[in-house]
């Protein structure tokens, strides 16, 4: 993460860059064969051989930077790309926020209604829509559009997280369940502050080729929203392995293997709400 960082900065160090980038290649490799030899390690990478929580991780980990790339690209678009004041980003963000909120209300229900597959396949294109939008957006865009697009990139933001950090513990055994909670929470965590790395990166690379450096137009936000975008729609093909029942026993009522209660109670665990989002 500090290297990718590295490499976002107004004056980037770009052989340190690559040399901590190296170094991290070299030290996963290294740690991801320690722990396969290890009987009891702290990353028990044979989770990811259960199907829902695998997907959930890696291709989660690509929505998750995706997606959280818009906390750092929002405010800086209306600050220098609008010329709005920090307060006025700051009530605009909030819409922003205000979806992640809203949609904890219906998330349960959908969940219920449709299953994590269908929810995933359609809510990942969504994403990419909405960051799409985001980019378009200009100083002259109608207020109420502009909301929209903001209140809407909130929800499906919420409604991914949701699905994801449920699903992922939907078949995992009792036992595995403290390894995979931490290997889920850590990578989680890692993909947002990759997700801001990525944002300021991206507007880099297009100020640096643009040939004004550090100083970002409108053009360079909605380049960056576009690779977002692109990159969040990466994990597609992952959503689309997951079978129709996977999840079953988390997103159906009683009948099954969880009771209504405890499913609205895993559900409203994992809401991104209850976590900081």
């Amino acid at each position: 993460m500090y290297g990718v960082d590295l490499l976002g900065r107004e004056k980037s160090d770009w052989v340190t860059a690559i040399c901590v980038l190296a170094l991290s290649v070299v030290f996963g490799g290294l740690t991801i064969y320690w722990e396969r030899k290890t009987p009891f390690p702290l990353i028990n990478l044979s989770l990811l051989r259960i199907r829902t929580f695998g997907i959930s991780l890696l291709a989660g980990n690509i929505s998750c930077i995706s997606i959280s790339a818009a906390p750092l690209l929002l405010p800086l678009m209306f600050q220098t790309g609008f010329g709005l004041s920090p307060f006025a980003s700051g009530l605009l963000v909030l819409v922003y926020a205000a979806g992640n909120l809203l949609m904890k209300t219906r998330t349960t229900w959908v969940l219920k209604k449709f299953g994590f597959r269908s929810v995933l396949v359609v809510n990942t294109p969504l994403i990419a829509c909405f960051a799409t939008g985001l980019g378009l957006l200009s100083v002259n865009t109608p207020m109420v559009v502009t909301l929209t697009f903001l209140l809407g990139a909130g929800l499906v933001r919420s409604m991914q997280f949701t699905s994801l950090n449920t699903l992922a513990f939907s078949e995992v055994p009792p036992a595995d369940m403290s390894a995979a909670s931490m290997m889920q929470s850590t990578s989680q965590q890692l993909g947002f502050g990759m997700g801001i790395a990525f944002g300021a990166v991206a507007l880099h690379l297009v100020s640096f080729f643009r040939g004004n450096h550090g100083l970002y137009a409108v053009s360079d936000f909605r380049v960056a929203f576009a690779l977002s975008a692109i990159f969040g729609l990466l994990a597609l093909p992952a959503y689309w392995r997951l079978m129709p029942n996977d999840g079953l026993e988390v997103s159906r009522g009683p009948g099954r293997k969880v009771s209504e209660s405890a499913t609205s109670s895993i559900l409203e665990q994992s809401n991104p709400v209850r976590q900081g989002e």
